[in-house]
This record gives C-alpha cells, sequence and structure tokens, in this order.
C-alpha cells in the first residue's frame, strides 16, 4: 500500500496528474482488516474480516484532493474513478481532518489544507492551518514546511495589502508573522512595505528601521530610488523642508529613470511650498503638469499655492480645473476633489462673489454632506446670504449651525453670536 502511494508521489513530483491520480484512485480504494484486542483480525457475522480505511487509504485520498486543487481539469472517467475526492477537495480535507488515523495523517491533511488555500490566495486561511503544525516541533518536517510556506503567504499577503493601501492589515499580517517560531524573513521587498505601512501611519522611526534592513539585503539596489524618496516624504511630514528639498534635487539628479521621478518632483514642489518659495513651487507643479497623467491633483496643489498667495481669482479658477479635469470614471472620490468643491467656495467669498459662492457651497454640500469642510460653509453661508440682503436664509443656516451635532464648538459660538447680532439689529429697527 505504501509503495503504491510512493508511485503517486513521484507521477506528482513529475507534474504527470493523470497517472498520479489513476495511482491514487487505486490506493483510495484499499483498505486494511481491523484488528480485535488480541491483533486479531476482528470478523463479522458471517466470518469475514471486517475492512477499514487505514492511514495510508487516507493519504491517497489527501493526495487525490492535492491534485483537484492543483489541476482541476484532468479529464476524469467517473465510471472508474471515486471522483469525490478529487472534486471536492475542502471537503475531503475536513473529513479526514476529523478522522484522521493518526498524528502523521493529520499533520498531512492540514499542510494539505494549508497549501490549497495559499493557491487560491486566502493567505490568512493558508498561514492559520500553517500555525497549526508548530507544536510538532522545529525537527518535525511538516514544522520546517510550515515555516516556509508561511513565509511565502505573508510575502504575497503583505504585497496584496499594499496594492490596496491597507497598512493597518500590513501591521498586523507582520505582527502575527514575527510571534511565531520562525526565522526572520529576509524578503527585501516585504520588509519595504512593512516599513511603508509604518509610514503612513506616522511611525516614522520605525519605518526607517525597515527600510535600513533593506538596504543590507538589497544588494542589487533595486529599491535604492523608493528609500530615498520614501526618506523626503517623512522629512517633508515632519517639516523639514529644507531638508526635503535637497532630498528631491538629489533624487533628480541621481535617478532621472527612475519611475518615481514625478514623485520626487511633487515633493520638491511641496517643500518649496513649505519654505515659502511660492514662485518656486508653482514652476515646479507647472512642469508636472505637462508631465502628469492625474492633472486634476496638480491643480489642486497649485490652487493651494495661490491661496497662501492670496491670489483668490487664480485660486478658483485652479480648483475649477481640479474639478473639470477628474477622472469621474474612479469608484471613490478622493479627498482633494471634495475639497475643491469646498475651496472654490471660500475663494469665491473671499473675493466678494457672494451670490457665486453660495452656489458653490451648495453644490459642495449637496455633493459631500459629511466632509468636515461642511460646517466651515455653512458659517461662511450665513455671511453670503446677509451680503447678499436675504436674511431669512441666513439665518436659517445659522440655526442649522447651531443644532448641528458634529459642529466645531468655536463655529457653534460664532453662529450663535451672529444670530445675537442679527436679534440685537432688528430689535433697534423696530425699537
Amino acid at each position: 500500500h505504501k509503495a503504491l502511494n510512493r508511485i503517486g508521489d513521484i507521477y506528482m513530483l513529475k507534474g504527470n496528474y493523470q497517472n498520479a491520480l489513476a495511482v491514487f484512485d487505486e490506493s483510495s480504494k484499499k483498505q486494511s482488516p481491523q484488528l480485535d484486542e488480541e491483533d486479531n483480525p476482528a470478523l463479522d457475522e458471517e466470518k469475514k474480516p471486517i475492512m477499514k480505511d487505514s492511514a495510508d487509504t487516507q493519504y491517497a485520498r489527501i493526495r487525490m484532493a492535492d491534485i483537484g486543487i492543483r489541476s482541476p481539469r484532468l479529464e476524469v472517467n467517473d465510471i472508474v474513478f471515486d471522483v469525490s475526492y478529487y472534486y471536492k477537495p475542502f471537503p475531503t480535507y475536513e473529513k479526514i481532518f476529523q478522522e484522521a488515523k493518526n498524528v502523521e495523517i493529520l499533520a498531512e491533511v492540514t499542510l494539505s489544507r494549508g497549501i490549497a488555500y495559499l493557491m487560491e490566495h486566502n493567505y490568512l486561511k493558508a498561514i492559520e492551518e500553517f500555525k497549526k503544525l508548530f507544536p510538532l516541533g522545529p525537527e518535525s518536517r511538516f514544522s520546517q514546511e510550515a515555516e516556509r510556506f508561511v513565509k511565502q503567504a505573508l510575502i504575497a499577503l503583505v504585497d496584496k495589502y499594499s496594492k490596496q493601501k491597507g497598512m493597518l492589515p500590513i501591521l498586523y499580517s507582520y505582527s502575527d508573522f514575527v510571534s511565531l517560531p520562525v526565522r526572520n524573513i529576509k524578503n527585501a521587498k516585504t520588509l519595504l512595505q512593512v516599513g511603508e505601512a509604518y509610514q503612513a501611519i506616522g511611525m516614522y522611526p520605525e519605518a526607517i528601521k525597515f527600510y535600513e534592513k533593506v538596504k543590507v539585503l538589497d544588494s542589487e539596489n533595486s529599491f535604492r530610488d523608493r528609500i530615498f524618496l520614501n526618506l523626503g516624504k517623512i522629512h517633508l511630514e515632519e517639516r523639514n523642508f529644507d531638508e526635503a528639498i535637497m532630498v528631491g534635487r538629489s533624487f533628480i539628479k541621481n535617478f532621472p529613470r527612475s519611475k518615481r521621478l514625478l514623485e520626487a518632483k511633487k515633493l520638491l514642489a511641496q517643500a518649496h511650498k513649505g519654505n515659502g518659495n511660492f514662485l518656486g513651487a508653482l514652476a515646479m507643479f507647472d512642469d508636472l503638469l505637462a508631465l502628469s497623467k492625474n492633472k486634476a491633483a496638480i491643480h489642486y496643489l497649485i490652487a493651494e499655492v495661490k491661496t497662501e498667495m492670496k491670489k483668490y481669482a487664480e485660486a478658483a479658477q485652479s480648483y475649477q480645473n481640479a474639478i473639470a479635469e477628474y477622472d469621474r470614471k474612479e469608484r471613490v472620490i478622493p479627498d482633494y476633489i471634495q475639497k475643491s468643491y469646498y475651496h472654490l467656495g471660500s475663494s469665491l467669498f473671499k473675493m466678494n462673489r457672494f451670490k457665486a459662492a453660495i452656489e458653490a457651497f451648495d453644490s459642495a454640500k449637496e455633493l459631500f454632506p459629511d466632509n468636515p469642510l461642511r460646517n466651515w460653509a455653512d458659517y461662511l453661508l450665513i455671511e453670503s446670504y446677509e451680503q447678499q440682503g436675504d436674511p431669512d436664509k441666513s439665518k436659517d443656516e445659522i440655526n442649522r449651525l447651531i443644532t448641528a451635532e458634529s459642529a466645531d464648538p468655536i463655529l457653534k459660538r460664532a453662529a450663535q453670536s451672529r444670530a445675537n447680532i442679527q436679534e440685537w439689529e432688528k430689535q433697534s429697527k423696530e425699537g
């Protein structure tokens, strides 16, 4: 029986799943005599040996399920084969897990189920299966295999989350991995992605520690430009604008062919803005406008600089450009587009174009009622309606802001003060 299974294993190693399936099907039907308390064959009422599944029988069924995962489109003769193990691998794994004849079969089916989850890109479930094998000890073949596959699953999982911008899941997954009795992972890309996850939530010292590990492992400097740019972004977030400018300029000089060149120019422009060099920032953004595919985002950044320069008419135009250039096929509307609608209203308000400001704020509130800028827009609408000679609508906005549960307390007090002034002015006119 064992020899038959070894033949099937050889076919599997060679990728000859059709022949392997035939061998394991034959093995899966072989049974062994059930023994009584004295280790003699147990007999039924007709004095015939009672047959039962053996560990070797279960092993063959595990392998049939494995073939069902790896090569699910084989031409199977269901008259000859017992196809349920092949076509229903996960129910097969579960049944054998519950009825395992010994610890080795239990470990074998656990490993197979973990690999099956891994091949189906269900990385979390795969890791949970592999973790069950570590108590067998570091000398166990199953524990060693589990360590190898856990690392493989983690690398794939972190890469998946990184593409989805799921930074907290990355950190959770890596933290869970570190708690396991396995050696440190030495995949440079994975460590880089973990570092970027730390950077995304503002834990810069931890991010830098991972970047240092990547530098040691990255013998071909595949991630040198990416790490360099990440360090520049940390300088920018920490308002170390001079250092960010140095990084930006150095990146442009040393990595002129990097696919992150536009990011570096954007970093440099934002650092110039932070330093108060608005003309330098605008020059860089104008350069980006000609090169970038996402022109809407660049128009928004230009509008921010124009606002800082108090050039509100030009800022309003740039906010309008951002809205006009935005790709409406995107499923999730970026935050900067939502802000563009509200900031357009603010720019028009500062230009004393109150009617246009009211229209802009109304559009913003209708499209994005839950945006944090909503309360500030309500407050500016109070003044806008007053300037338009519409005290009733102004009063409506005051009441709306005062009664809003999520409104900023300072804006609420300002609205209440405005209401008090309106009431005093009304009484003065009547008196």
